[in-house]
């Protein structure tokens, strides 16, 4: 299982995950977004290389034909892409990750906070006015969409500031296996952490040696 945040997440901020994945029988990693805390791989939602160098390092140690992926916000989007070119990738759990409209002129109608903007363009190594640029073609298509084979479970906020709701549908109209929680609460659904820790652990539990408790 790979767990990674957002823009704004280190690695340190999950460790939860660690005891509890381990009780599961689960080999973890926690690392974070390329180009956040001491991630020095540049972000590009397009590499993949973040998830293979994990997957090879692991390799005979670890069953790396089956992987798990939370992925928080934009981790989430750069899992789905992974997942596109990774058949290893079987299932991605994520909270408001970007997917399609976020990317385009819907991300427009929607008051993102400056320090969103300033933040992507700190980790892309570019200007504030480059970063909606920059992000354009990063949209993931309906087409690239029904092509995902790893099932995507999204947590959407229904008063989501970032990402639109637009990006849930996305998934639930084109994504061939998916599960959707949708909330009433803002970017990350703070307002919901028991029930978003109660979510990602069920998903958790199935395929693991306690799968009975699936139920």
């Amino acid at each position: 299982m790979i767990v990674l945040g957002g823009i704004v997440s280190i690695k340190e901020q999950w460790h939860r995950l660690l005891r509890m994945a381990k009780k599961l029988g689960y080999c973890v990693v926690v690392t974070e977004l390329p180009g956040v805390g001491e991630n020095g791989l540049p972000y590009d939602a397009s590499d993949s290389q973040l998830f293979r160098r994990i997957v090879r390092r692991l390799n005979g140690r670890a069953n790396t034909d089956c992987v798990k992926v939370i992925g928080f916000s934009f981790g989430g989007h750069l899992a789905m892409n992974a997942a596109l070119t990774m058949p290893a990738i079987k299932s991605i759990t994520t909270v408001g990750a970007p997917v399609s409209g976020f990317f385009s002129q819907a991300a427009d109608t929607l008051p993102v906070p400056d320090i969103t903007y300033d933040t992507l363009a700190h980790i892309l190594g570019c200007e504030r006015d480059d970063v909606k640029p920059r992000l354009s073609g990063w949209g993931l298509t309906p087409a690239a969409l029904g092509q995902l084979p790893a099932k995507v479970n999204y947590l959407a906020s229904s008063r989501d500031e970032i990402i639109p709701l637009s990006d849930m549908e996305a998934i639930r109209a084109n994504v061939p296996r998916n599960q959707i929680l949708k909330v009433d609460d803002i970017h990350g659904a703070p307002n919901h952490l028991p029930l978003t820790a109660a979510w990602i652990a069920s998903d958790l539990v199935k395929g693991s040696k306690l799968s009975w408790l699936s139920a």
